[in-house]
Order: structure tokens, then C-alpha cells, then sequence
């Protein structure tokens, strides 16, 4: 049981128990004195007023002391209560805490699969974008590299046409010189030789 110099906690329950037991000192206290002073009664009425009041003064001791320990023990009930009180909420606490933490890390990967998947179909869309590119150049370079045959083909033409045209000028030079060369020979075979 506690005393006055224990270190056990003191809050108002047990502030009042302490009070309580001053009080009790005190009226045992006084019981005794008056126990005393009864010295002078007469005598033959002494020894039972004694007894009396000796036996309410361990009564009222005995309910004191039952007093005392209840209140001790709701108090120590109500320390207790306390306690698992703040240890539930403590736990309460943490439990949120994990949940935050657990909700937060969820949303994070949820956050880190839709920036990869953005960025796979950036990289889908850049891929496609520079396929197209390249068959867009690549058709390009197809219809060049077939405007400069044609080009290269007429000009091949154009260029025999030439020839052609230079080779029956020629031609028609030659049968030209000869037409007249044969013509000076028949005028020649005609004129009398003086």
C-alpha cells in the first residue's frame, strides 16, 4: 500500500486518499485523547465505554483502510486504462501512418506505370513519325531517281534524234554533191571538145 514518501504518481484520486488518511490519523488522533480524558469516568462504566470505542476506532480504521485501497485500486485502474488508451491510439496512429504510406507508394507506381506508358507511346508515335519520314524521303528519292531517268531517257533521245537529223543532212549533202558533180560530168559529156 502506498504512503506519503512512496514515489507512486500522485494525481487527485490519490491526493485525496492522503488527505483522507490525515484525516483518519487525525480522528484516531482525537479517539485517543478522548479515550484518554475518559480516565475520570466513573468506574464502573470505564472499561465498557473503553472497549466501545476502541472497537469503533478499528472499525472506522478497517473502513478507512478498505476505502483507501478501493480508491488506490481505481485509481491504479483508471492509470492502467489510461495507458492502453495512448498505447490504442498509438497504434491507431501508425496505422494510418502505414495506410498514408502504403496509399502513397500505390499511387506512385500507379503515377510511374502511366508516365512509362506515355512514354512508350511517345516513342510508338517518334517511331512511326520517322518510319513515315523515311518512306515519305524513300518515295521521294523513287519518283527523283525516276523524273531524272525519264529525263536522262528523252534527252538520250533527243540526242539520237540529233544524229539522226545530222546523219541525213549529211546524207543529203553527199547526194546533193553528187547530183551536181554528175550533172557537170553529163554537161561536159555534151559540150563538143574544140
Amino acid at each position: 500500500m502506498p504512503t506519503a514518501t512512496s514515489n507512486y504518481p500522485l494525481n487527485d484520486v490519490q491526493d485525496e486518499y492522503y488527505r483522507r488518511e490525515v484525516m483518519t490519523r487525525t480522528v484516531i488522533t482525537r479517539s485517543t485523547e478522548a479515550l484518554s480524558q475518559q480516565k475520570n469516568w466513573r468506574e464502573n462504566g470505564e472499561n465498557e465505554k473503553r472497549k466501545r470505542i476502541e472497537r469503533e476506532r478499528r472499525e472506522l480504521e478497517i473502513r478507512e483502510r478498505e476505502m483507501f485501497e478501493l480508491q488506490r485500486r481505481e485509481a491504479e485502474e483508471r492509470e492502467r486504462q489510461r495507458l492502453e488508451d495512448e498505447a490504442k491510439e498509438a497504434r491507431r496512429r501508425e496505422e494510418e501512418r502505414r495506410e498514408a504510406e502504403l496509399l502513397a507508394d500505390i499511387q506512385r507506381q500507379a503515377e510511374e506505370r502511366e508516365r512509362l506508358r506515355r512514354l512508350q507511346e511517345r516513342e510508338e508515335h517518334e517511331r512511326q513519325r520517322k518510319e513515315e519520314e523515311e518512306r515519305e524521303r524513300h518515295r521521294i528519292y523513287e519518283l527523283e531517281r525516276a523524273a531524272a531517268a525519264r529525263r536522262a531517257q528523252r534527252q538520250a533521245e533527243l540526242e539520237r534524234e540529233r544524229e539522226r537529223d545530222e546523219l541525213d543532212k549529211k546524207a543529203r549533202e553527199v547526194a546533193e554533191m553528187e547530183r551536181r558533180e554528175a550533172e557537170r560530168r553529163e554537161r561536159e559529156r555534151l559540150v563538143p571538145v574544140k
